[in-house]
């Protein structure tokens, strides 16, 4: 009766070629000398066995668009351009069409941008508070496009003649206001697919300073022609939700007003407090599809 219950769980595919490898590498291991300082010994390298590690290509390729704020190694702080750039590359050998809109920050080193060319110009409706009141207006902001790991990447840049957001020497801690900086980026983001006629599979999100293109997707550019995409947002690090006072919304062209329920964007820990806030990620997951 026990064995007709038994599951049987099988060993992954290559797995003695791997216990056979690490086997053989451990007989080769120079190990120390008494006395010896073997930390000093330059770093031992070994080429795995890949021929077995190549994925198929998936038989539905998908268009797959990266929202995300830093991509390694052009803009990297921390894992989350890595991550960016890991996911991109490994999506493209899976025979699936990769490509990451990432802010043009100043600090950036073209040298490590391949074919990096202008493509055009467009609009970008941003808010601004003026005597009291919500205004929009269109910022002209620059398409470029070019090669980086393999990858296509599509920088998007401000004019600089009208605004400092993404100028200075590092890509985070600048002199502007990130906060508006990245509301204005995923507006711009969102646009730019609306004007250069994408219709990605895939709209993927990185981290809080994404978070709202989530938001403008569904309230805004799915009633204007971006029909076909589901929305996916990833969290990286939960340390920043991305909170955010209602005037500073409008830096991304719309009233807070629609986004401040519970069901949508409003962080119910300050629910009470003078001001209230809203939470970026908190409106990422729930517009999230």
């Amino acid at each position: 009766r026990m064995l007709a219950n038994a599951v049987v769980v099988s060993e992954p595919e290559g797995t003695e070629d791997m216990q056979e490898e690490v086997a053989q590498e451990s007989t080769t291991i120079e190990w120390p000398n008494p006395g010896e300082v073997f930390w000093t010994r330059p770093p031992r390298t070994r080429k795995p066995k890949r021929g077995k590690g190549i994925p198929p290509k998936d038989g539905s390729p998908l268009h797959i668009v990266h929202i995300a704020a830093e991509m390694a190694p052009l803009a990297k702080v921390g894992g989350l351009g890595d991550v960016v750039t890991g996911l991109a590359k490994a999506c493209e050998v899976r025979g699936h069409q990769a490509e990451v809109v990432l802010p043009y920050y100043e600090c950036i080193k073209e040298d490590q941008v391949e074919d990096l060319r202008h493509v055009m110009d467009y609009d970008v409706p941003k808010g601004t508070m003026w005597d009291g009141q919500m205004r929009v207006e269109g910022l002209k902001t620059s398409l470029y496009e070019g090669i980086v790991e393999g990858v296509k990447v599509l920088f998007l840049r401000p004019d600089w003649n009208c605004t400092n957001l993404f100028r200075g020497q590092q890509i985070y801690g600048g002199s502007y206001n990130e906060l508006e900086a990245y509301l204005y980026f995923c507006r711009a983001s969102l646009e730019m697919l609306k004007v250069t006629g994408r219709q990605p599979d895939i709209l993927h999100l990185h981290e809080w300073q994404c978070a709202a293109a989530a938001m403008l997707y569904w309230e805004v550019y799915h009633l204007e022609g971006l029909w076909k995409a589901r929305v996916m947002l990833t969290i990286h690090n939960l340390a920043n939700s991305g909170d955010c006072r209602p005037e500073e919304m409008i830096a991304m062209g719309l009233d807070a007003e629609r986004f401040r329920t519970i069901d949508k964007a409003l962080d119910e820990r300050t629910i009470g407090h003078n001001p209230e806030r809203l939470s970026l990620l908190k409106g990422g997951i729930v517009y999230s599809s």
